[in-house]
């Protein structure tokens, strides 16, 4: 009769409330670190895209340029201000260009790539981080505050 009372008696081993609330707090704290360097983390990873998509422009044009005798500057007088989805030819050394879009684009502001005159590709959108226009090479933080250009 003993055994059967003592399995019945419960165990009353767990946690408090105080315990949980301390759990809680700490993941809470947790979450709070991660989610603005997650989202930092997604804001570079758009722009550096945003940067290779333009190299990988500006390597279709310089490839259009010598396979049509003409240089990349002319190239840009023509078609300054174009989209590179309006520039005619240009879909021959661009796989997708229909689908071409910055990913650092907004609701507001679809990114779209264009040619400027000098015939370097740029992109309409502002990034997200910093407020202007998407171009490479990176500026690099250099000690002291300021920035200089990457090579």
């Amino acid at each position: 009769m003993e055994k059967i009372c003592k399995m019945l008696k419960r165990n009353n081993k767990g946690f408090t409330l105080v315990e949980l609330m301390v759990v809680l707090l700490i993941i809470g704290i947790l979450v709070a670190i991660a989610i603005p360097i997650y989202n930092r983390t997604q804001d570079n990873a758009k722009q550096k895209t945003c940067i290779a998509n333009l190299r990988t422009i500006d390597g279709a044009i310089a490839q259009y340029a010598a396979e049509n005798n003409t240089t990349v500057a002319e190239f840009g007088n023509a078609n300054s201000g174009k989209k590179i989805t309006e520039i005619d030819g240009l879909g021959d050394y661009l796989k997708d260009i229909g689908d071409l879009k910055c990913p650092a684009g907004t609701d507001e502001k679809e990114g779209t790539y264009s040619i400027d005159s000098s015939g370097k590709a740029v992109c309409d959108c502002n990034g997200d981080t910093d407020d202007k226009p998407h171009k490479y090479p990176l500026p690099v933080k250099v000690p002291g505050g300021g920035t200089e250009e990457e090579s």
